[in-house]
């Protein structure tokens, strides 16, 4: 796929009602640090972050973050748009590089609460240290 902007045909879309937030390092602290400014569109609904714009010290363009939410449907729920199932596009304008991230994978579906297959659900096995230390056996 050609590096651009999302069309119509690559699925649903919707306008986002968002803040607009500019960040900067105050002048006293802003040595050496690599941006010059932040600005980041959040979502006024979850306020998740929906867009990232990146300035480097000298105000120029530096790089842009898509964060492309994906709705899902939690059982008992409904349709939740805050699950954690999206595409992230990270464009590095000034080295001409972009990089992209989807999750869930491919086309592998976003599972919530009772939909996890059962042998997924031992916590003891997915969230402590020697649960973990058998996995990576």
């Amino acid at each position: 796929m050609p590096l651009g902007w999302p069309t119509s045909s690559w699925g649903k879309w919707q306008v986002r009602d968002a803040y607009v937030v500019a960040i900067s390092k105050l002048p006293s602290q802003a040595s050496g640090y690599c941006y010059g400014k932040k600005v980041l569109y959040i979502d006024k609904q979850f306020f998740g972050t929906l867009w990232e714009d990146a300035y480097d010290m000298k105000m120029q363009p530096w790089k842009y973050m898509g964060f492309f939410m994906q709705t899902c449907d939690v059982p008992g729920v409904g349709p939740v748009n805050s699950c954690n199932a999206d595409v992230q596009a990270y464009w590095d304008v000034q080295h001409a590089h972009a990089t992209f991230f989807a999750d869930p994978a491919g086309a592998h579906p976003m599972l919530t609460n009772e939909q996890t297959p059962r042998e997924f659900t031992d916590l003891a096995r997915y969230t402590t240290a020697p649960g973990l230390n058998e996995i990576m056996r």
